[in-house]
C-alpha cells in the first residue's frame, strides 16, 4: 500500500475507445478511494482545490472513444493505467504521446474481452480491476 499524500494526484484509465476497460478502472478506483474517504475529482475538477485524487479515463481511438486520450491529459499524472500491453505500447512509443519519460505508465494486462453490459462479465472486469488497484490504494 501507498502513503498517504497531503497534494492532489492524477491518476488515468487508457483503454483502446473508452467504452469498457478505461471507464470500468475509473469508476471502480473512484469507487475505492472514496470507500477509504478521500475526495475524487475528474479533470474538469483539476484546477479546483479540495480534491485528493483526480481520477479519469480515456480512449486511445479518436473514431470510436467517448474521450480521446491527448497527451496534455498526463502532465502531472502520478500514473497511467494502460489497458493491455497495445495501449501501453502506443503511449510509450507514439510519436503523438511519447510518455516513456513524463509519467509512470502502469499495463494492467486485461483483455478487451467483457461486455459490462452482460452481469457476470462486469462483474469479473470489476474484480479484476480491484485486484490489480489495491496496491495504489493510500493508506490513511
Amino acid at each position: 500500500m501507498m502513503q498517504e499524500t497531503k497534494e492532489a494526484n492524477k491518476y488515468l484509465f487508457i483503454c483502446l475507445a473508452n467504452i469498457r476497460r478505461s471507464i470500468t478502472g475509473e469508476r471502480v478506483f473512484r469507487q475505492m478511494l472514496e470507500k477509504e474517504g478521500y475526495k475524487v475529482g475528474s479533470l474538469e475538477d483539476e484546477a479546483k482545490e479540495g480534491f485528493d485524487f483526480i481520477v479519469d479515463s480515456a480512449g486511445i481511438l479518436y473514431k470510436h472513444g467517448k474521450r480521446t486520450f491527448e497527451k496534455q491529459m498526463a502532465e502531472g499524472a502520478r500514473y497511467i493505467f494502460a489497458a493491455d500491453h497495445v495501449v501501453s505500447w502506443q503511449l510509450i512509443s507514439s510519436e503523438g504521446y511519447n510518455l516513456q519519460d513524463s509519467v509512470k505508465i502502469v499495463n494492467l494486462q486485461i483483455e478487451d474481452r467483457y461486455d459490462p453490459d452482460i452481469d457476470w462479465q462486469r462483474k469479473e472486469l470489476e474484480r479484476i480491476f480491484m485486484e490489480k488497484l489495491v496496491q495504489y490504494i493510500p493508506v490513511r
